[in-house]
């Protein structure tokens, strides 16, 4: 499971270990499937119209959204990520205080979500989330639902990965061109029509002794590895 997964189901289960959410509904929406949107929303909405009780309430859920990153330092390894995410917080009001309801209105859920979440460490993520600017901040969008969104927002750095060395292409006797690698073992493509040079491409053709061409060409070359990052890609005009 990747880091971002990881993120959004640890922030749900935050939520769920809190005794305040304990008759709130708590959901994750990452749908995988073309109709799994459809069947979260359903659920989702099933909670907020008291059709699905939680502890026997119901009139309000929060539900995490899929992380956000942006890459704001330009050329850092990795890279580092600024990732954000928003919990969303509904309630139908009539519903929600009523006698099936919560008795939580949605600021005081959301506020709840900002004390929950603000410091928290996810597994995976590099820093803690951190409550954004715009910590809390509602929305006319879903009549007749109160909604709001708590934003959070924290840094990760991506590992940089181990990469395969770019190959080089020495075509100085244009009928014999090597091409060489520094990375021991790796596998090296090529092609002759400028295409991408990778296993799969029907023009790219397996280096494994000195070839000839007919000038004039441009030779792509690429490498590759077993656990290791395939390498820049190589060219040379002859």
């Amino acid at each position: 499971m990747s880091a971002l997964e990881q993120l959004q189901k640890d922030l749900a289960e935050r939520l769920e270990a809190e005794d305040f959410f304990s008759d709130i509904g708590v959901y994750v929406f990452r749908p995988r499937e073309n109709l799994e949107a459809t069947e979260i929303q359903g659920k989702i909405d099933e909670s907020l119209n008291c059709l699905v009780l939680k502890n026997g309430k119901g009139g309000a859920a929060v539900f995490v959204l899929m992380p956000l990153a942006d890459a704001p330092d330009a050329n850092v390894p990795g890279p580092r990520l600024e990732i954000s995410v928003t919990i969303r917080i509904q309630e139908i009001p009539l519903l929600n205080m009523g006698a099936d309801g919560t008795q939580k209105s949605a600021e005081d859920i959301g506020l709840e979500v900002l004390q929950a979440i603000h410091h928290f460490i996810p597994h995976g993520i590099s820093q803690m989330l951190i409550a954004d600017k715009d910590a809390l901040t509602p929305s006319l969008e879903f009549p007749p639902k109160i909604t709001y969104d708590a934003k959070f927002a924290t840094f990760h750095a991506l590992p940089r990965p181990a990469k395969v060395a770019t190959p080089e292409i020495n075509g100085s006797i244009p009928s014999a061109v090597v091409i060489t690698c520094a990375t021991a073992a790796a596998t090296i493509y090529y092609t002759l029509d400028g295409s991408y040079p990778r296993n799969g491409n029907p023009a790219a053709v397996l280096y494994s002794v000195p070839f000839a061409v007919v000038a004039p060409v441009t030779i792509r070359a690429g490498a590759f590895k077993t656990n290791l990052q395939g390498s820049d890609i190589a060219f040379a005009e002859i």
